[in-house]
């Protein structure tokens, strides 16, 4: 916590270890033109922002000894589900490769390559899927320190609303996602899951959530853009950067990461959600959703107001801000 920003193959050892024999051994027979001279698997952890635990498989010719030196001919990430007993919803791996395959074909929105699922738990405990490794920067801090101009700030804002618009533009029923979600009512559906799993989880309420329970109960908007693809988990640090200095380095957004939350549903709660930092207490670096360091906005990244209304662009459907401002403060909630 607490960094501006870290490289896409920045791992550690790992904190819940794989059957590397029995993942090899998966691979083998799953991965298309896997290359049959590969002897043994270098299996690392990423560190940021998993529920799913999330490893860099990288395929070595022969043994690595232990010393983690050894030259990888490929390299593959593999997520999956956390062992114990998990909310029945939640940790939706098999969710995610399908939502990043269908997206893959159409270049909307970019996505690592999906190779394989694997829903046999007898081969690493849990449901897996592999992917594709997308090297890059990616971009902790909102306020975007170690960029080097008000210039590069603005153009990493620029991006993410279009990557965000880009999403909402995809047409679910074009990419095979038709029966991704409910179309409508998101809502309300959202409000009630996590009302229940609030109050699944504590022995004692405290007034203030049930306060604002009771307060988006009677404010849950009528009518609102539905059925459109959302991401459920948009922000800074779930995006590959080709370049870490940004667009303006030569690169743009290379991956869009962490789909766990997806589904269909209310744009609105994807960029409400994204615009988190502007409502957070500044200072909050090392929170798990990290805000801006001061009050003041650093020098180029964009008021809230102006960046939804790049997202409105974008994405072509109405500012919520603009379009009479009443729904606005229940998705910002």
């Amino acid at each position: 916590g607490g960094q501006a920003g870290m490289d896409t193959s920045h791992t550690s050892p790992p904190r819940l270890k794989l059957n590397d024999a029995a993942l090899l051994a998966y691979m083998r027979t799953a991965v298309p033109h896997f290359p049959p001279a590969i002897a043994s698997l270098r299996v690392t952890q990423f560190g940021h922002g998993q529920s799913n635990p999330t490893y860099k498989v990288e395929c070595l010719l022969g043994a690595d000894h232990g010393a983690g030196t050894a030259p990888a001919a490929a390299t593959y990430v593999l997520r999956k589900k956390p062992p114990g007993k998990i909310l029945a919803s939640a940790h939706a791996v098999e969710r995610e490769f399908a939502v990043q395959r269908a997206l893959a074909p159409a270049h909307a929105v970019p996505v690592p390559r999906m190779i394989a699922l694997c829903e046999d738990v007898d081969v690493l405990g849990t449901p897996f899927y592999l992917m594709t490794f997308v090297p890059g920067h990616i971009f902790i801090a909102p306020g975007l320190p170690a960029l080097p101009s008000p210039e590069h700030r603005a153009a990493v804002y620029d991006e993410m609303a279009a990557v965000l618009g880009a999403i909402h533009r995809v047409d679910p029923a074009a990419v095979g996602l038709a029966g991704y979600g409910k179309p409508d009512n998101y809502s309300h559906r959202q409000l009630e899951r996590w009302a229940r799993q609030y109050h699944a989880s504590v022995t004692t309420p405290e007034a203030p959530v049930v306060a604002l329970i009771q307060w988006l109960r009677a404010h849950v908007p009528a009518e609102e853009p539905s059925g459109r693809l959302v991401h459920g988990d948009f922000r800074l640090d779930n995006l590959v950067f080709a370049s870490p200095s940004g667009p303006l380095g030569g690169g743009g957004v290379t991956a869009v990461l962490d789909w766990e939350l997806s589904t269909l549903g209310a744009p609105y709660s994807d960029i409400a959600y994204n615009c988190m930092p502007y409502h957070l207490p500044p200072g909050r670096e090392a929170a798990a959703y990290p805000s801006f360091t001061s009050a003041d906005l650093p020098p180029g990244v964009p008021s809230e107001r102006e960046y939804v209304a790049k997202w409105a662009r974008a994405s072509g459907l109405p500012n919520p801000m603009l379009s009479g401002g009443s729904c606005w403060p229940f998705y910002a909630a």
